[in-house]
């Protein structure tokens, strides 16, 4: 019973990310879905991304960090509409969510949504909720073999960014040896070294998304 529940589940999400999709493509409004564990930095990879982009785009951003609200101020301070979601029990996005927060949004108004999405990354890279990218932040603290030990994340994202490497060799983290293992998984998305509350690695990574938008 358990088991076609939750093959009921996906397909209406399924059905639902669909919606999301066609709905941001006839706005022509670009979607990215950030995941990344606690910690990571998400939202300072994503106020970086803000300040990077926003003279050249319209953007807002879909919060669902478990401090959201806050999180959501910080942006809105920004001049950024941010929209706070609640996340489903087992703590990620799903596509719903996603659908009632762009109900929130002037989407004739805007070309990129940046998704929050808080849910740990084993759970929330496998649900699709509609976005044009999926996105895997990651911070050197998790350590330089975490794509040997979760593959299938790494393989589910278009890019990976690697934030707080100017803290690599105080947590022994090999970039080599990270962007090895992260190509045995993937072969084609691209990794970008940040230091997001600096700045650093950030225009690399804001140029690749320009040509995705």
């Amino acid at each position: 019973m358990d088991t076609v529940r939750g093959m009921h589940a996906a397909q209406e999400n399924d059905a639902t990310a669909f919606a999301n999709r066609k709905l941001l493509a006839e706005k022509r409004v670009f979607a990215v879905n950030v995941v990344a564990a606690s910690r990571s930095g998400k939202t300072s990879v994503i106020l970086a991304t803000i300040e990077a982009l926003r003279d050249e785009f319209n953007l807002a951003v879909i919060e669902s960090d478990m401090a959201g609200r806050i999180q959501a101020e910080r942006i809105n301070q920004r001049g950024i509409p941010a929209v706070q979601v609640d996340a489903e029990p087992s703590g990620h996005l799903s596509a719903a969510c996603v659908r009632d927060a762009l109900a929130e949004l002037d989407l004739d108004g805007l070309d990129l949504v940046i998704i929050e999405n808080a849910g740990d990354p084993s759970g929330s890279v496998f649900v699709d909720v509609g976005e044009g990218l999926k996105v895997l932040v990651t911070a050197v603290s998790e350590g330089d073999a975490k794509p040997l030990e979760a593959p299938e994340i790494f393989r589910r994202c278009h890019a990976v960014l690697v934030n707080k490497i100017d803290m690599a060799d105080q947590c022994g983290f090999d970039l080599d040896r990270f962007c090895s293992l992260v190509r045995k998984a993937n072969a084609s998305a691209p990794i970008f070294p940040v230091v997001a509350t600096t700045g650093e690695g950030v225009e690399a990574w804001a140029d690749w998304l320009r040509s995705q938008i």
